[in-house]
This record gives C-alpha cells, sequence and structure tokens, in this order.
C-alpha cells in the first residue's frame, strides 16, 4: 500500500504546470523566454531579413549606389560595422524589447 502512495505523490511532482509555480519564479522564466525567444527572431528578421533588404534595394536602384549620405557612409556599400550595427541595434534590442513585451503580461 505504502508503494502506491509513493509512485502517486511521483506522479504529482512531474506533472506541475507553469501555474503551480510561485509568481516571481514564474515571471522570471517567462521573462528569459521571451528575451532568448526575441533575441534570435529580433536577428534573424531585424538584422540579417533587413541588410537582405537594403542589398536587394541597392540593386534594383543602380543610380543611387555611391552615393554618400548625411553621416558619410556610401549607398550600396555592406560593411562590417554597419552589419553589426543592424544586429545589435536593429536586431538583437528591438527583438528582446518585442519578446519581453509579449512574454512578460502572462
Amino acid at each position: 500500500m505504502a508503494e502506491q502512495n509513493t509512485n502517486a505523490d511521483a506522479k504529482v511532482a512531474t506533472e506541475l504546470t507553469l501555474t503551480d509555480l510561485p509568481a516571481l519564479e514564474r515571471l522570471g522564466r517567462m521573462g528569459a523566454m521571451g528575451l532568448l525567444s526575441g533575441a534570435v527572431a529580433g536577428v534573424i528578421v531585424g538584422g540579417i531579413g533587413s541588410r537582405i533588404v537594403m542589398r536587394i534595394l541597392a540593386v534594383v536602384n543602380n543610380e543611387l549606389s555611391g552615393i554618400p549620405t548625411e553621416n558619410g557612409n556610401i549607398v550600396g556599400e555592406i560593411t562590417v560595422g554597419g552589419t553589426l550595427g543592424l544586429l545589435i541595434f536593429g536586431g538583437i534590442f528591438a527583438g528582446i524589447i518585442g519578446g519581453l513585451s509579449y512574454a512578460v503580461p502572462y
């Protein structure tokens, strides 16, 4: 009889859901999930996707390629610094903000 209670207790312990956790721990887990998923999605969509779109626009509109912008960059030129800036500021930060704003209110 004692053996059956042990199995029932083990089954109950493994079936805990997210609503069984304390509120602060649940908030931390949801925040971590939003942070990680937002950063990954931001790098893919915001960083790499925006670089691909910029390159397509530069190829389609050849008459603007090579013209300097107001801050001294050349239109159509892909640089390491520009790509890193897009990945970090346009991708990761925007993705983290989006992921946290989606996950934490729940």
